[in-house]
């Protein structure tokens, strides 16, 4: 009799809250009498967990959506869209975005697998969330980890909720399939951890009184909550995320992947036969088709000196952020303050590409300095970004792995180097070489305020920077095919005073950070006339900032001649560009060979009258002469001498390193050992100097504006 009142009074509330599930949709801003319906999504992290929908499924259309395939279709009398998304939270929110603006679904239901953390949940025990938690989003202190409710909907109690309609059904659903004694509904928590640790389940027992555990949960209902679009969460427990989790795990997961399958298929069935009502997620806008650079921060200080600066067209609401459309600086732009942690930064850079013909992202802001070098209001620019905090807690601490990054051996995830070079570029105009580095951001859903966890950073991935957001951002843009750069002002060194560190330099550490993009936008808003120079070059950064502050012209109206060679003449005229043209009194060049009518003869009586150049013992110039690497450096060496600038920096550069040190004339040798030492000039191999090869110009271009930063810092 129990049972069978319960079926009755169940099925009585599913008609009831029929209606509450096309309310939450209107509640998105869907008003209107005749609001169209959309499908349902169905989401998974993995293959095994989707395979029993998509084979039950009459499919009608697959689409390739950033390495996603979404299989749209009909099942069990329901439209659907269903995909797999990839594991952990970051794949997860990307995924869950796009089947909203490109599916405008009118729900959305992830299935899959989980770990049994509730005493009473078992192994094939099905856990229907009521709500989730990001249990891995805080602080690292030095004091160990303390979690914050930051991430969640509620920042009170961390908390992110699902569509109660939808989940009563999966509830009902799950109790028809399995039987109600097996099914349980509380609190799932998510973290980008594969848990299996007995004390780590007590914490979750603890802090948020949860039933399982898993890696993708609340990113789906936290991106579906921007939305307003109706979510439900359903688990089946493969293991019970102990000490033997991934055994249980290995044996089981298959047929509770199944098992979760059938709960769907039966809330299908619940739905078709109820006729409950999928009100599609709203339609925004119609695609923006300028071709745009994107700009996205995590906080509003970060952001507003950008949209201060920028020349605002149109502002475009998406989800619950402002998307600011214009010009900074000559560039095409659109600007988002995404938020704070590793879904909300996914999920809003998948709205951006998704709604926008973006040309590339930069990502700007804070962070806190790791690298032993890199000091509070330095710059450091991503050549590769990490999630820190991926891998498993087991009963012997947290073991790091690298499954979230693009290269799964490495963990490493890419940025565009092009982009990056001019987020590099402009950093050092901005503060000078001296206070800007390249090299790995280490991002994790973990303020960092730790000397032991910065030691970790460093050691593990010899990380310069850890954020909140950066490895997200190049994550989703890696999945996109989109170019990407990071760069980050640091405001505190990480260590146990960052809080307050951070408190004093957050909004100068913004300011300094859109500083950068803005002198990025000159650059990238620059328009060459060389056919020969394209933006995707290695060089063409450097070749706009030459081109554009006069120091060098083209071959032509139309080339630039990047592989061509460089003569004496020309570059002696590039330093007296630089210099500012100044007046000179001198009546002759003093050599044989220059014309005092030639472009370069001031030049020469300029550089001559400083020492900055010399001739031959001929008493010739040779201004046509094409210049070596060693000639170049060592004009340079006397450029920044006479300057005033240090050129202490390198003078320990051993230059026996290299096997053709013994070519090096003499009277380079201090130059070299400057220029080389200090980074301006490099080896063409790792062995090789060349100190008597040529210069292209290209490499003059390259060598020029890495010699202004540098003497600028000085």
């Amino acid at each position: 009799m129990n049972r069978l009142f319960k079926k009755t009074l169940s099925l009585m509330l599913v008609i009831v809250m029929t209606v509450s599930l096309g309310v939450s949709a209107a509640a998105a801003g869907q008003t209107g009498a005749a609001q169209a319906e959309g499908p349902l999504g169905i989401v998974s992290a993995m293959s095994v967990e989707l395979n029993a929908l998509v084979e039950a499924t009459k499919i009608s259309k697959t689409e390739e959506i950033a390495g996603n395939t979404f299989y749209e279709g009909v099942l069990n009398g329901v439209d659907v869209v269903l995909v797999k998304a990839g594991i952990g939270k970051v794949l997860a929110a990307s995924c869950a975005e796009t089947l909203i603006d490109t599916y405008h679904v009118g729900g959305i239901v992830f299935t899959g697998i989980a770990g049994g953390v509730g005493d009473d949940v078992n192994v094939m025990d099905m856990v229907i969330a009521t709500e989730l938690v990001q249990h891995d989003y805080g602080t690292e202190t030095n004091s160990g980890f303390e979690w914050n409710g930051e991430a969640g909907s509620n920042q009170e109690t961390g908390m992110i909720p699902v569509d109660e309609s939808l989940s009563k059904i999966a509830y009902d659903s799950a109790c028809t399939v399995l039987g109600a004694e097996k099914v349980h509904q509380g609190v799932i928590a998510t973290g980008d951890q594969f848990i299996s640790s007995e004390s780590y389940v007590k914490e979750l027992q603890t802090k948020f009184n949860a039933l399982a555990c898993e890696m993708e949960g609340a990113s789906v209902a936290r991106v579906a909550d921007e939305f307003h679009v109706p979510c439900a969460i359903l688990r089946c427990m493969s293991d019970k995320a102990d000490g033997i989790a991934h055994d249980t795990y290995a044996f089981n997961y298959t047929e509770a992947s199944n098992t979760s399958a059938s709960v769907v298929k039966e809330m299908l069935n619940t739905i078709a036969k109820d006729r409950v009502a999928l009100p599609a997620a709203k339609d925004v806008a119609a695609k923006d088709t300028t071709p745009r650079t994107a700009i996205i921060s995590a906080m509003s200080v970060e952001l507003k000196a950008l949209v201060d600066a920028a020349d605002i067209q149109k502002e475009t609401v998406i989800g619950s952020k402002t998307y600011y459309v214009g010009k900074l600086n000559g560039e095409d732009v659109v600007l988002v303050q995404a938020g704070v942690g590793k879904v909300l930064s996914a999920n809003y850079t998948a709205a951006l590409l998704n709604n926008f013909t973006v040309k590339g992202v930069v990502f700007t802001g804070i962070a806190g300095g790791v690298g032993d070098d890199v000091n509070v209001m330095d710059m450091v620019i991503g050549t590769s970004l990490v999630q820190h905090d991926y891998g498993t807690e087991t009963n012997n601490g947290f073991v790091w792995n690298g499954e979230a990054g693009s290269n799964q051996e490495t963990g490493m995830i890419p940025v565009d180097g092009t982009l990056s070079k001019i987020a590099y570029n402009a950093a050092c105009d901005v503060l000078g070489s001296a206070k800007v580095h390249q090299g790995v951001i280490a991002t994790g859903d973990q303020f960092i305020s730790s000397e032991s966890y910065v030691k970790e950073l460093q050691t593990k991935f010899d990380a310069l920077a850890c954020e909140m957001e950066g490895a997200s951002v190049a994550r989703v843009c890696d999945q996109f095919g989109m170019p990407c750069a990071i760069l980050r002002c640091m405001s505190d060194k990480a260590d146990g005073i960052a809080h307050d560190t951070y408190a004093f330099n957050y909004t100068e550490a913004s300011n300094t950070s859109a500083s950068v993009v803005q002198e990025m936008m000159k650059t990238l808003s620059t328009t060459l006339p060389f056919t020969d120079v394209k933006n995707t070059d290695w060089c063409f950064s450097e070749v706009a900032r030459v081109y554009a502050d006069g120091i060098m012209g083209g071959t032509s109206n139309t080339t630039f001649s990047p592989a061509g060679t460089l003569t004496r003449g020309q570059v002696v005229a590039m330093l007296y560009r630089m210099a500012g043209s100044p007046a000179v009194t001198a009546n002759t060049t003093g050599f044989s060979d220059v014309d005092n009518g030639a472009y370069y003869a001031d030049a020469v009586k300029w550089a001559s009258g400083k020492e900055i150049v010399g001739g031959y013992a001929d008493g010739t110039f040779a201004p046509n002469r094409a210049i070596t690497r060693e000639q170049l450096a060592a004009i340079l060496y006397r450029y920044a001498k006479a300057n005033g600038a240090d050129i202490s920096v390198g003078e320990d550069t051993n230059l026996l390193s290299y096997k053709d040190f013994q070519s090096v004339g003499q009277y380079a040798v201090p130059a070299l050992q400057w220029a080389v030492g200090s980074g301006l000039i490099g080896g063409t191999t790792n062995a090789m100097l060349s100190p008597k090869g040529t210069a292209t110009r290209a490499q003059a271009a390259v060598i020029l504006v890495r010699f202004v930063g540098m003497t600028a810092a000085k």
